[in-house]
This record gives structure tokens, sequence and C-alpha cells, in this order.
């Protein structure tokens, strides 16, 4: 059976092209990727929907880039995330508000799009230490941080 994974977006619609290579990867790598807007049959309640496809999901993926607006429902959907106990990774641009107690605990990767290579390199070393455990979690954990470095590699400026 195939892993799931969640991705979580705040994105500007030029961007949205980082969603479609996310998925591409995952689905090579035996993922099926869900998120919001793709989450909702009809009659359905919205909301229901999204904590129900989180619940079950394997991988959660959180992005903010500053360019986005709906910052509010992708922090939403991490805490469903966090309360399901998901391996979850939160990419977010470094002009993005959060809050610095919600940066305890929780694996976040900040980055400037002007200048990628900081974080890239320490997602790498973080995902070379994850890789010794040999477990589910530790596989999506990796599987995430690669993303991480895509991600960041695909909205900087460089």
């Amino acid at each position: 059976m195939k892993k799931t994974a969640f991705i979580s977006y705040s994105m500007d619609d030029s961007q949205l092209y980082v969603l479609s290579l996310i998925s591409e990867y995952l689905s090579n790598n035996g993922y099926y990727v869900e998120n919001s807007y793709n989450s909702l049959n009809q009659g359905q309640n919205f909301e229901f929907a999204v904590r129900n496809k989180i619940a079950k999901t394997d991988l959660f993926i959180g992005i903010a880039s500053h360019s986005g607006v709906n910052s509010q429902s992708v922090m939403k959907e991490w805490e469903i995330a966090q309360i399901n106990k998901k391996t979850s990774v939160f990419i977010i641009e470094d002009t993005v508000p959060i809050n610095p107690a919600f940066e305890q605990g929780n694996l976040i990767i900040r980055f400037n799009r002007h200048f990628p290579e900081e974080s890239v390199n320490n997602l790498r070393k973080m995902i070379e230490k994850e890789k010794k455990n040999e477990n589910n979690s530790a596989l999506n954990w990796v599987v995430g941080g690669l993303l991480g470095i895509a991600i960041i590699k695909l909205l900087s400026d460089e």
C-alpha cells in the first residue's frame, strides 16, 4: 500500500509550480499526495475532510512563503498533524512572522530566498543524522527533508 503525504501550503499563484514538482517527487518515491484542495468529496464538510486526510497521512509538509495569503489555514493543518503525531516538516520563509514559542519542539526550516544555501546545508546535516534511524518515521523525515531542500532551491531567487 502506498504511503500518503499531505501538503499544506501558502504561496503566491506564481509559485504553485513547486507543488507539481513536489507531488511528482513524492509520487516517484511511493507516496500518494493529498492537500486541502483535493480532499473534499461532494457534500462533505471541508474541515472534517481535511482533518480526516491529515489523521491518515504518513508525512505532513507545511510550506509558507511571504507572498502566500492563507498562512492561518496552514497553521491549523500543522496543529492537526501535531495532534495526530504525524511526521511533519514545516518550511517557512524567514519573512513570514511566527510566534517564537512555535519554533520550540517543532521541525521548522526557515529559509531566506536570497541566501538559501545556509538553510539547505543545515537541512542536509539533519537528514544525514536522521538517516541513521531505520524506521518509518525516519524515512518520512528524510523524504520531507529532501523536499525541503528542493523547495528552498525552487523558491530562492538564485
